[in-house]
């Protein structure tokens, strides 16, 4: 009896089919990636090597971003205007003009400032570049932050009285 742990090579015999390998099919060569942590060519990586699954394709973020960012800019633009205009409105005697020019003012640039923040945090989802899309973002959220300290301390400024 032979030892079932000890494998015997059998030589192979022409014209007959090699050990193991039913039906006469040549044995079939297995392709592998190169490496373990590369992927398979043309599939995105995941982090184990394995393909990822092919998703719906993502719109560019370029022109949104370019969008939010031209909306932060002429906000911005619009609120520094109004703050070099403001010195000679309220010198004179139109300290009434200037109060309803501020109000309205502010109140659009409060809306061009939530438009370029929602724009550009869609455009940041987006697939593409990210650099005008982030700008905005950072300009609206900076000028958010202003408005919210201003409305706090207009609220708290009865305090010291």
């Amino acid at each position: 009896m032979t030892d079932p742990h000890q494998q015997h090579p059998q030589a192979p015999q022409p014209g007959g089919t090699p050990p193991g390998q039913p039906h006469g099919h040549p044995p079939q060569s297995h392709q592998y990636p190169p490496h373990q942590g590369q992927p398979y060519q043309g599939q995105p990586y995941q982090g184990q090597g394995y393909p990822a699954a092919p998703s719906a394709p993502r719109a560019a973020a370029g022109p949104l971003g370019r969008i939010a960012f031209i909306i932060a800019l002429v906000a911005l633009g619009i609120r520094l205007f109004s703050s070099l205009l403001s010195p000679f409105l309220y010198t004179g005697d139109y300290y009434g003009v200037w109060m309803g020019v501020t109000s309205l003012v502010g109140f659009i640039v409060f809306l061009g400032n939530a438009a370029a923040l929602a724009v550009g945090i869609v455009a940041l989802r987006r697939s593409g570049p990210h650099l005008l899309a982030a700008i905005a973002v950072g300009l609206a959220g900076a000028s958010f932050v202003g408005y919210l300290a201003t409305g706090l301390s207009g609220m708290f400024s009865w305090l010291p009285y």
